[in-house]
């Protein structure tokens, strides 16, 4: 659903639909990387024209909501066409939100945190973060919110 690694462009919501409704019919689930695009486009573009562009900038273009409105729109897609979906990739308590709402409607949905991200610990965190206090590895959950890392 974006474009975390080189230029591949994201599907547009009415491909996302239709591809959607193609898989239900195979009851195959579908796997999914949930960031919205245009979100983390704005944020990069942004760093970039500050001159920032190094790793850990790449972390500050991807806030939480990124995440979150992706995974919500894939869930109502999926509550919409019956498919079954698949989230990679967790890297924010925020994101279980949407996840556990979708559950709730009945919407067959799955997730996983990464295990090649960096442990939660002393030194990762990122010297330019906007929350200093959240480890390099995860994303922002957003002030006064826990991190967290579980598997669904």
């Amino acid at each position: 659903m974006g474009n975390t690694f080189g230029d591949l462009p994201a599907p547009s919501t009415g491909a996302m639909l239709e591809g959607f409704e193609i898989i239900a019919r195979s009851g195959l689930r579908i796997s999914l990387h949930a960031e919205e695009a245009t979100i983390m486009a704005r944020r990069q573009a942004r760093l970039a024209a500050a001159g920032r562009n190094d790793p850990l900038d790449h972390l500050l273009a991807r806030p939480a909501v990124v995440a979150v409105e992706a995974i919500g729109r894939a869930a109502s897609l999926a509550e919409w066409t019956g498919a079954r979906i698949h989230v990679l990739h967790i890297s924010s308590a925020a994101e279980l939100r949407p996840l556990a709402e979708a559950k709730e409607r009945g919407v067959d949905v799955t997730g996983e945190t990464c295990p090649c991200s960096p442990p939660v610990g002393r030194g990762l965190r990122p010297p330019r973060a906007s929350h200093a206090g959240h480890p390099a590895g995860a994303r922002d959950p957003g002030p006064g919110r826990a991190l967290a890392r579980p598997s669904l």
